[in-house]
């Protein structure tokens, strides 16, 4: 209690020195008043402690698509088919893809025979994960709804339709979540397979 008071004392004694005040009628000499300054100073130092600058939080990197799609929930089962047919480090290494993303709630609505027969058979796993991506461009929704369709790995051609300059579908299938930003491309997440509407590109062309 005692040191509270000294502590107090000094500030209100350095406080009057700065502005003048006399103490018993009579200024104090300039001798004097140093080592109560330095006191005060002191006093006020330790009541105020210096406040350490707050670090700005670091930016985060993008991920590449691969990764982009692991890391979100809706996306575990396309994640998983894409390592079973080997399609992992083809994704990383583009440069520029488009992923139309079936959510595991569009696989879930899928038939479960034709999916099982899907994962036996490597190679059709394959065509219909490369029916869903488009490796020469990153492409934004608003991009798409200017286009008629878009030519997907397996070399068919996806329709688009579009309203008032959104996307509507594109293969039949809706954009639920677009422009999910990867470091080498873009998700767009879609509510259906579209290996129904996936057609060769000469067909589209004759349309």
């Amino acid at each position: 209690m005692k040191s509270g008071i000294k502590l107090v004392s000094a500030c209100v004694l350095g406080a009057a020195l700065a502005s003048g005040v006399y103490f018993g009628g009579m200024a104090l000499a300039d001798e004097a008043k140093a080592p109560v300054q330095a006191a005060a100073q002191a006093a006020a130092q330790v009541a105020a402690p210096a406040v350490a600058p707050v670090a700005k939080p670091a930016a985060v990197e993008a991920q590449d698509i691969v990764a982009t799609l692991a890391a979100d929930a809706q996306f575990s089962k396309l994640s998983g088919l894409i390592k079973d047919a080997g399609l992992a480090d083809t994704l990383k290494a583009a440069p520029a893809v488009t992923v139309f993303a079936p959510t595991d709630a569009a696989f879930a609505a899928a038939s479960k025979e034709s999916m099982e027969a899907l994962v036996k058979d490597p190679a059709k796993l394959k065509a219909l994960l490369l029916d869903h991506v488009c490796v020469t461009k990153s492409l934004k929704a608003a991009d798409i709804a200017a286009m008629k369709s878009v030519k997907v790995a397996s070399g068919k051609d996806l329709m688009v339709v579009a309203k008032d300059g959104a996307v509507v579908t594109v293969g039949e299938a809706k954009i639920v979540k677009g422009d999910i930003a990867a470091k080498n491309g873009t998700v767009q997440a879609i509510d259906k397979l579209v290996v129904s509407c996936a057609m060769p590109a000469e067909a589209a062309a004759a349309k």
